[in-house]
């Protein structure tokens, strides 16, 4: 089998892959060009340049770079520079640690924003001049109170997932409930 035919059979098993990674990215509200360029890595034996990625997909680099960036920030590829090398290359991340860590710190971050945000709307109530009984003020307080408890809870869950490795977590959740038996 020559180059060009290995190339064909490459993208025929890479196109389920692809299709998936797409999928999963409409799901998270983004473009296909994010699934396919996820996808890309999947079965790539070798790291991928900028070039080659906007060859391979037909996007442009500029589509590639900023693409590429949001996934690298997601844990979900990483950038390496090649011995020799000034421009950055692409693989796949493969180890869960700082696949977990970035997954982790964009939750964490969210979770953060939104305490934030819940504070000083609350404190934008606490300086109103309006009535603090009145009915959409209680409502209000009510809502911030409830989603403010639901929001602490996430960020302690989350310092206490970042604690362990993702095989200790494992473990301890599969011993946990295997001890209620």
């Amino acid at each position: 089998m020559g180059p060009g035919e290995n190339r064909v059979r490459e993208r025929t098993l890479n196109r389920y892959i692809i299709n998936a990674c797409i999928r999963a990215a409409n799901a998270r509200g983004w473009k296909d060009a994010v699934g396919v360029l996820h996808g890309s890595l999947f079965l790539a034996c070798e790291p991928m340049s900028l070039g080659q990625l906007a060859e391979e997909t037909g996007y442009s680099k500029t589509t590639v770079r900023l693409n590429m960036n949001l996934l690298s920030g997601l844990g979900l590829v990483r950038r390496v520079v090649l011995p020799g090398e000034k421009r950055f290359w692409y693989v796949l991340e493969t180890d869960s640690l700082p696949m977990r860590r970035a997954v982790m710190a964009n939750m964490r971050c969210e979770v953060r924003l939104i305490l934030a945000a819940l504070d000083l709307t609350e404190k934008e109530l606490d300086t109103c001049q309006e009535d603090p009984d009145d009915a959409d003020n209680k409502r209000a307080r009510q809502s911030i109170s409830r989603n403010r408890r639901y929001y602490e809870k996430t960020d302690r869950l989350l310092s206490l997932l970042a604690e362990h490795s993702t095989e200790e977590l494992i473990d301890l959740l599969e011993n946990t409930g295997k001890s209620g038996d």
